[in-house]
């Protein structure tokens, strides 16, 4: 049995429907103050179209190629590179107004030295979009940290929660 990255670099698992809770996310986002915005694992890129709609210049990261070629050539999007979490250190401190997960951490055993280089990489704002309470071989529970501003069932029946971490959090914790 493959790790998570080696399963999601070689699986193309292309996440294009949007469920309600994204939704509440991008209203939420709405209310921010928002130039810049990275994607950590950002798929086909179906969050960074819709935060370009919403006047945001996106940038974003993800294992799969493939997912990435649909990106850069589908959608257009052309900040954005096949990458892991180590990669995350070559980017400076302070270089995006917003950095973004979804459903990517809650596939990663160890997140602590990711979440130092979210937060490090974050000039204001850090939101986690994640799943908790689910079952999988590549799935690990996490207690996230930041404010939790919602918590609730998705469509399929999946608890979801988003945590944020606003500027004054991100650089004195």
């Amino acid at each position: 049995m493959s790790n998570a990255k080696e399963h999601y670099a070689e699986q193309y698992h292309p996440q294009i429907k949007m469920s309600p809770i994204n939704k509440k996310t991008y209203e939420f986002i709405k209310s921010l103050e928002i130039k810049t915005v990275f994607e950590f694992g950002c798929n086909i890129g179906r969050h960074l179209l819709k935060f370009r709609k919403m006047g945001m210049k996106p940038f974003g990261i993800d294992v799969n190629a493939t997912s990435i070629f649909y990106a850069r050539f589908i959608h257009e999007l052309r900040n954005v590179d096949v990458a892991d979490e180590l990669s995350l250190k070559d980017i400076p401190n302070n270089s995006f107004d917003l950095v973004f997960t979804n459903s990517v951490l809650c596939h990663i055993e160890n997140i602590d030295d990711i979440l130092k280089d979210l937060k490090r990489i974050s000039k204001k704002h850090l939101i986690m979009v994640e799943a908790i309470k689910r079952q999988g071989v590549h799935w690990w529970e996490h207690k996230y940290p930041g404010e939790r501003i919602f918590f609730e069932k998705s469509i399929q029946n999946k608890l979801y929660t988003l945590n944020y971490y606003g500027e004054c959090e991100l650089h004195n914790s």
